[in-house]
Protein backbone atom coordinates (compact mmCIF):
# COMPACT_ATOMS: atom_id res chain seq x y z
CA UNK A 1 0.00 0.00 0.00
CA UNK A 2 2.87 2.18 0.94
CA UNK A 3 4.01 1.89 -2.46
CA UNK A 4 0.93 2.91 -4.32
CA UNK A 5 0.92 6.27 -2.47
CA UNK A 6 4.60 6.80 -3.15
CA UNK A 7 3.92 6.35 -6.84
CA UNK A 8 0.71 8.12 -6.71
CA UNK A 9 3.01 10.94 -5.15
CA UNK A 10 5.21 10.55 -7.74
CA UNK A 11 2.65 10.63 -10.81
CA UNK A 12 1.20 13.86 -9.27
CA UNK A 13 4.51 15.73 -9.61
CA UNK A 14 4.90 14.97 -13.19
CA UNK A 15 2.50 17.42 -14.18
CA UNK A 16 1.77 18.39 -18.00
CA UNK A 17 4.62 21.01 -18.00
CA UNK A 18 6.70 18.29 -16.73
CA UNK A 19 5.65 15.51 -19.16
CA UNK A 20 5.57 18.00 -22.03
CA UNK A 21 9.41 18.82 -21.00
CA UNK A 22 10.12 15.10 -21.29
CA UNK A 23 8.48 14.95 -24.61
CA UNK A 24 10.79 17.53 -25.59
CA UNK A 25 13.47 15.89 -24.91
CA UNK A 26 12.49 13.12 -26.71
CA UNK A 27 11.60 14.57 -30.22
CA UNK A 28 14.39 16.34 -30.44
CA UNK A 29 16.67 12.97 -29.50
CA UNK A 30 14.53 11.55 -32.83
CA UNK A 31 15.73 14.56 -34.75
CA UNK A 32 19.59 13.74 -34.04
CA UNK A 33 18.64 10.74 -35.46
CA UNK A 34 18.07 12.47 -39.05
CA UNK A 35 21.01 15.20 -38.59
CA UNK A 36 22.29 17.22 -35.89
CA UNK A 37 20.27 20.22 -33.94
CA UNK A 38 21.81 23.38 -33.65
CA UNK A 39 19.97 24.82 -30.34
CA UNK A 40 21.03 27.56 -28.78
CA UNK A 41 19.94 27.16 -24.71
CA UNK A 42 18.27 24.16 -25.96
CA UNK A 43 15.46 25.79 -27.62
CA UNK A 44 14.70 22.62 -29.93
CA UNK A 45 13.86 21.30 -26.61
CA UNK A 46 12.02 24.27 -25.83
CA UNK A 47 10.05 24.38 -28.99
CA UNK A 48 9.22 20.34 -29.36
CA UNK A 49 8.01 20.58 -25.07
CA UNK A 50 5.73 23.97 -26.13
CA UNK A 51 3.91 21.73 -29.04
CA UNK A 52 3.85 18.64 -26.78
CA UNK A 53 2.20 20.97 -24.06
CA UNK A 54 -0.60 22.40 -26.30
CA UNK A 55 -0.67 18.76 -28.17
CA UNK A 56 -0.43 20.13 -31.24
CA UNK A 57 1.80 18.88 -34.45
CA UNK A 58 5.33 19.95 -34.48
CA UNK A 59 7.11 22.05 -37.19
CA UNK A 60 9.98 20.95 -39.42
CA UNK A 61 10.16 23.07 -42.34
CA UNK A 62 13.08 23.92 -44.54
CA UNK A 63 13.55 25.22 -48.43
CA UNK A 64 14.05 23.49 -51.48
CA UNK A 65 15.76 25.15 -53.99
CA UNK A 66 16.02 25.15 -57.41
CA UNK A 67 19.29 25.00 -59.91
CA UNK A 68 19.50 23.84 -63.75
CA UNK A 69 17.57 20.25 -63.20
CA UNK A 70 14.98 20.03 -65.64
CA UNK A 71 12.60 17.67 -63.90
CA UNK A 72 12.30 15.53 -60.71
CA UNK A 73 14.52 12.72 -60.31
CA UNK A 74 15.02 9.63 -58.04
CA UNK A 75 17.62 12.07 -55.94
CA UNK A 76 14.25 14.38 -55.37
CA UNK A 77 12.04 11.58 -54.44
CA UNK A 78 14.68 9.98 -51.92
CA UNK A 79 14.97 12.54 -50.06
CA UNK A 80 11.28 13.45 -50.06
CA UNK A 81 10.89 9.63 -48.52
CA UNK A 82 13.48 10.98 -46.16
CA UNK A 83 11.63 13.85 -45.30
CA UNK A 84 8.33 11.25 -44.89
CA UNK A 85 10.42 9.29 -42.61
CA UNK A 86 10.80 11.63 -40.53
CA UNK A 87 7.51 12.56 -40.01
CA UNK A 88 6.70 8.89 -39.46
CA UNK A 89 9.67 9.06 -36.54
CA UNK A 90 7.74 11.55 -34.89
CA UNK A 91 4.42 10.43 -35.75
CA UNK A 92 5.09 7.08 -33.78
CA UNK A 93 6.64 8.64 -30.41
CA UNK A 94 4.00 11.42 -30.26
CA UNK A 95 0.42 11.09 -31.23
CA UNK A 96 -0.42 14.72 -32.75
CA UNK A 97 2.59 13.89 -35.36
CA UNK A 98 4.54 16.36 -37.19
CA UNK A 99 4.03 18.35 -40.27
CA UNK A 100 6.26 19.12 -43.10
CA UNK A 101 6.48 22.39 -44.51
CA UNK A 102 8.52 23.14 -47.49
CA UNK A 103 9.28 26.67 -48.70
CA UNK A 104 9.50 26.49 -52.43
CA UNK A 105 12.90 28.61 -53.03
CA UNK A 106 12.00 30.22 -56.67
CA UNK A 107 13.42 33.80 -55.19
CA UNK A 108 16.59 32.13 -54.99
CA UNK A 109 16.21 30.33 -58.58
CA UNK A 110 15.15 34.02 -59.96
CA UNK A 111 18.38 35.34 -58.06
CA UNK A 112 20.75 32.60 -59.38
CA UNK A 113 19.25 33.74 -63.10
CA UNK A 114 17.80 29.92 -63.27
CA UNK A 115 13.90 31.53 -63.30
CA UNK A 116 13.24 34.26 -65.22
CA UNK A 117 9.45 33.86 -64.31
CA UNK A 118 8.64 32.58 -60.78
CA UNK A 119 6.11 30.63 -62.41
CA UNK A 120 8.00 28.95 -65.26
CA UNK A 121 9.87 25.80 -63.09
CA UNK A 122 8.42 22.38 -64.62
CA UNK A 123 10.47 21.26 -61.86
CA UNK A 124 9.28 23.10 -59.35
CA UNK A 125 5.83 22.40 -60.30
CA UNK A 126 6.58 18.46 -60.29
CA UNK A 127 8.27 18.78 -56.92
CA UNK A 128 5.26 20.69 -55.74
CA UNK A 129 2.74 17.90 -56.60
CA UNK A 130 5.19 14.81 -55.62
CA UNK A 131 5.34 16.74 -52.13
CA UNK A 132 1.68 17.09 -51.57
CA UNK A 133 1.66 13.53 -52.36
CA UNK A 134 3.31 12.37 -49.72
CA UNK A 135 1.28 14.30 -47.50
CA UNK A 136 3.59 17.35 -47.07
CA UNK A 137 3.11 20.97 -47.04
CA UNK A 138 4.81 23.38 -49.42
CA UNK A 139 4.56 27.15 -49.93
CA UNK A 140 6.26 29.47 -52.92
CA UNK A 141 9.19 31.96 -51.41
CA UNK A 142 7.86 34.72 -53.25
CA UNK A 143 4.25 34.67 -51.42
CA UNK A 144 6.18 34.96 -48.44
CA UNK A 145 8.67 37.72 -49.69
CA UNK A 146 5.31 39.68 -50.45
CA UNK A 147 3.68 38.96 -47.00
CA UNK A 148 7.28 40.31 -45.42
CA UNK A 149 7.68 42.66 -47.82
CA UNK A 150 10.75 41.54 -49.13
CA UNK A 151 12.87 42.41 -51.89
CA UNK A 152 16.16 40.86 -53.62
CA UNK A 153 19.02 43.31 -53.20
CA UNK A 154 20.32 44.66 -56.34
CA UNK A 155 23.28 45.01 -58.34
CA UNK A 156 26.09 47.35 -57.53
CA UNK A 157 27.49 49.03 -56.04
CA UNK A 158 27.09 46.66 -52.83
CA UNK A 159 28.45 48.87 -50.20
CA UNK A 160 24.54 50.58 -50.62
CA UNK A 161 22.43 47.56 -50.57
CA UNK A 162 24.51 45.48 -47.88
CA UNK A 163 24.55 45.42 -44.06
CA UNK A 164 27.05 44.82 -41.91
CA UNK A 165 26.87 41.40 -40.77
CA UNK A 166 26.66 40.49 -44.78
CA UNK A 167 30.35 42.67 -44.92
CA UNK A 168 31.83 40.22 -41.88
CA UNK A 169 30.57 36.64 -43.13
CA UNK A 170 32.19 37.80 -46.16
CA UNK A 171 35.36 39.40 -44.76
CA UNK A 172 36.44 35.47 -43.51
CA UNK A 173 39.02 34.42 -46.71
CA UNK A 174 38.21 30.71 -46.44
CA UNK A 175 34.65 31.53 -46.78
CA UNK A 176 34.76 34.12 -48.93
CA UNK A 177 37.03 31.79 -51.22
CA UNK A 178 34.25 29.26 -50.71
CA UNK A 179 30.90 31.48 -51.26
CA UNK A 180 32.81 32.46 -54.56
CA UNK A 181 33.22 28.99 -55.81
CA UNK A 182 29.74 28.29 -55.11
CA UNK A 183 28.13 31.16 -56.82
CA UNK A 184 30.69 31.00 -59.77
CA UNK A 185 28.73 26.92 -60.08
CA UNK A 186 25.42 28.32 -59.46
CA UNK A 187 24.70 31.85 -60.48
CA UNK A 188 23.67 32.31 -64.05
CA UNK A 189 23.77 36.15 -63.95
CA UNK A 190 26.26 38.28 -65.03
CA UNK A 191 27.38 39.08 -61.96
CA UNK A 192 31.42 38.63 -61.08
CA UNK A 193 31.90 35.84 -58.48
CA UNK A 194 32.59 38.49 -55.25
CA UNK A 195 29.19 40.04 -56.20
CA UNK A 196 27.04 37.45 -56.73
CA UNK A 197 28.35 35.64 -53.05
CA UNK A 198 27.86 38.74 -51.40
CA UNK A 199 24.34 39.59 -52.54
CA UNK A 200 23.34 36.35 -51.90
CA UNK A 201 24.71 35.85 -48.25
CA UNK A 202 22.31 39.69 -47.85
CA UNK A 203 19.32 38.01 -49.42
CA UNK A 204 19.70 34.60 -47.17
CA UNK A 205 19.91 37.36 -44.08
CA UNK A 206 17.22 39.28 -45.12
CA UNK A 207 15.18 36.10 -45.04
CA UNK A 208 15.71 35.48 -41.49
CA UNK A 209 12.59 37.70 -40.59
CA UNK A 210 10.38 34.60 -42.53
CA UNK A 211 12.22 32.40 -40.64
CA UNK A 212 12.00 33.49 -37.36
CA UNK A 213 8.12 33.96 -37.57
CA UNK A 214 7.84 30.27 -38.49
CA UNK A 215 9.82 29.21 -36.08
CA UNK A 216 8.36 31.56 -33.02
CA UNK A 217 4.97 31.17 -33.97
CA UNK A 218 4.71 28.00 -34.77
CA UNK A 219 7.44 26.25 -32.64
CA UNK A 220 9.50 24.99 -35.85
CA UNK A 221 13.01 23.57 -36.05
CA UNK A 222 14.28 24.31 -39.82
CA UNK A 223 16.46 21.62 -41.26
CA UNK A 224 19.34 22.34 -44.03
CA UNK A 225 20.69 20.56 -46.45
CA UNK A 226 24.41 20.79 -47.03
CA UNK A 227 27.27 21.54 -44.95
CA UNK A 228 26.73 23.51 -42.17
CA UNK A 229 29.76 25.67 -42.55
CA UNK A 230 28.59 27.36 -45.46
CA UNK A 231 25.01 27.26 -44.33
CA UNK A 232 25.56 28.39 -40.57
CA UNK A 233 26.73 31.68 -41.16
CA UNK A 234 23.01 32.69 -43.00
CA UNK A 235 21.02 31.15 -40.36
CA UNK A 236 19.50 32.88 -37.43
CA UNK A 237 21.24 31.97 -34.22
CA UNK A 238 18.02 32.33 -32.38
CA UNK A 239 16.13 29.74 -33.66
CA UNK A 240 17.08 25.87 -33.79
CA UNK A 241 18.21 24.35 -36.78
CA UNK A 242 18.17 20.76 -37.78
CA UNK A 243 21.09 19.80 -40.42
CA UNK A 244 20.60 17.15 -42.01
CA UNK A 245 22.71 14.16 -42.36
CA UNK A 246 23.47 12.75 -46.10
CA UNK A 247 21.47 15.45 -47.27
CA UNK A 248 23.03 17.64 -49.82
CA UNK A 249 21.14 20.21 -51.93
CA UNK A 250 19.50 17.66 -54.61
CA UNK A 251 18.08 20.01 -56.75
CA UNK A 252 21.45 20.93 -57.84
CA UNK A 253 22.14 17.68 -60.06
CA UNK A 254 24.15 14.42 -59.20
CA UNK A 255 26.97 15.97 -60.52
CA UNK A 256 26.45 18.66 -57.52
CA UNK A 257 25.99 16.10 -54.65
CA UNK A 258 29.80 15.44 -53.71
CA UNK A 259 30.10 17.16 -50.08
CA UNK A 260 26.96 19.62 -49.79
CA UNK A 261 29.31 22.75 -50.49
CA UNK A 262 26.47 24.53 -52.25
CA UNK A 263 24.78 27.90 -51.44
Amino acid sequence: MKDILVLQKQLERQGPESLARKKGVELAALLNGFGKLDSPSNVAEQSLAAVAFDKKPALIFGFWGIGSKPEIDTDDEGFMDNLLRLKKTIQEAYAPGANVYIILADEHAVFNGHLQNKNDSRYLMQIDEALHARGLQTVPLSTLYKEHQLEQPGRIPLHNLITRRAVEIFEDKRRRERFEKSALEHNLQDYPPHEAAQAYIEMRLREHIILRRIAQQHHGIFFVNGGKDLAAPLMPKDIPILYLTNAPPIWFGRRKLKGGETI
